[in-house]
């Protein structure tokens, strides 16, 4: 999770499109473009060049009378498909996102284009719905390492125990601490219905696969030697490992330090690392028990999709080829030198993102994930496939 990501802000609809019943009759119900996003409001309710308050995907609403409509939903702003009605191309309808009048807001709040009204209006991050890594500890527990599982209580009450912070605070491994390397920002690439000037950049792309599991962070940065080992002719390191947000500890049970020993991280950035002060490689931890295992796979993978020293992030199809060198493992490339026309919008990389796995034919992809090769342009950003979305509950 980005924690910066502004989840509701002012913006202004770009243009009004009619929906159709399945008859063919336009329908109670009107189609909003705000940038990327489509989402549906009440026909006549706006205008194009209104500017009204826009919740994004993953916004979790307060528990109160003024988003009672939301209580079907878990307070949780989804993304819908409505079968039974059509747009003017005749595809079922997809809305993604909410849009509210300015009055809304309560007196005093900013009301200028592109403000930020998420801690206005007390909206908060979906959390990610993962018991999987609670789960995991279980079945990742290895030689050497302690469990803290209360394994004295039956299975089902321990698992549902776990929907409780206080009881995961008591029993599951803690990282070593809060801290995130400086030298690394956090795994989150920006949605394209966010970001559709950048189709507009020229450049190539590399277009990955956007594999659902666990963001993990592993950090090799060079250390001082003592002055025996120089004589010897040793480096020191210190290795980091971290999931999405913290520092694991290096004999914890965490899906992240598991993979780490699985695939002998530390020794593969010890023959990247060169001369460099550090070297990092972030990717996605996916298998058995994780994230539902949306992919399908029959073994716990660790898939790579950056590399990064102190010069920059190397680029994609570079970047494959030195970690599996390695021994380690990229994510799946669905393209390489992509070339977005002059007519290319966010609905058509959207349709793009959709499709099944590189990893596993049966299974529908999240998404892809588009980077730059342009020597001197480190851009990147995201299509999730609002089908599966869809079909996962999003």
């Amino acid at each position: 999770m980005n924690e910066n990501r502004v989840l509701v802000r002012i913006a202004k609809i770009d243009s009004i499109e009619p929906v159709f019943v399945k008859s063919g009759e336009p329908a109670r119900s009107e189609l909003a473009h705000i940038g990327g996003w489509r989402a549906t409001v009440g026909k006549g309710e706006f205008q194009a060049g209104d500017l009204v308050v826009f919740a994004e995907p993953d916004s979790i609403f307060p528990e109160d009378d003024r988003w009672r409509f939301l209580e079907r939903y878990h307070w949780k702003i989804k993304t819908q498909k409505y079968n039974n009605i059509l747009t003017a191309n005749g595809e079922k309808l997809i809305s993604q996102g909410l849009i509210l009048p300015l009055s809304v807001l309560p007196e005093g709040a900013p009301t200028e284009l592109g403000a930020d009204v998420t801690n206005v209006l007390g909206v908060t991050h979906a959390p990610e719905v993962d018991e999987d890594p609670y789960e995991a500890n279980a079945e990742f527990d290895t030689k050497g390492t302690k469990q803290v599982h209360l394994n004295w209580l039956p299975k089902g009450l321990n698992k549902k125990m776990m929907r409780y912070g206080w009881y995961r605070k008591m029993v599951l491994p803690k990282p070593v601490d809060k801290g995130f390397p400086k030298e690394v920002s956090k795994t989150d690439e920006e949605r394209i219905q966010n970001c559709g000037q950048m189709l507009k950049v020229p450049t190539r792309w590399t277009a990955t696969e956007k594999v659902d599991g666990m963001s993990s962070t592993y950090l090799l940065r060079r250390k001082k030697a003592s002055l025996w080992k120089r004589i010897l002719g040793k480096r020191e390191y210190e290795f980091v490992i971290c999931s999405r947000n913290n520092k694991l500890g290096p004999n914890s049970t965490f899906p992240q330090v598991v993979m780490a020993k699985k695939y002998n991280v530390e020794k593969a950035l010890e023959k990247l690392i060169g001369d460099n002060a550090w070297v990092c490689g972030q990717g996605e931890v996916a298998g058995p028990k994780i994230q539902q295992n949306r992919q399908g796979l029959t073994e716990n993978r660790l898939f790579i999709f950056n590399l990064i020293y102190p010069t920059g992030r190397v680029k994609s199809l570079k970047a494959k080829e030195m970690v599996e060198e390695v021994g380690l493992e990229f994510v799946p490339i669905v393209a390489d030198g992509v070339i977005f026309g002059e007519d290319a919008t966010e609905e058509m990389v959207l349709k793009y993102a959709d499709g099944y796995s590189l990893l596993n034919k049966n299974k529908r992809r999240e998404g892809i994930v588009f980077r730059s090769e342009r020597e001197g342009v480190d851009l990147s950003f995201k299509a999730v496939s609002p089908e599966y979305l869809l079909k996962i509950g999003e």
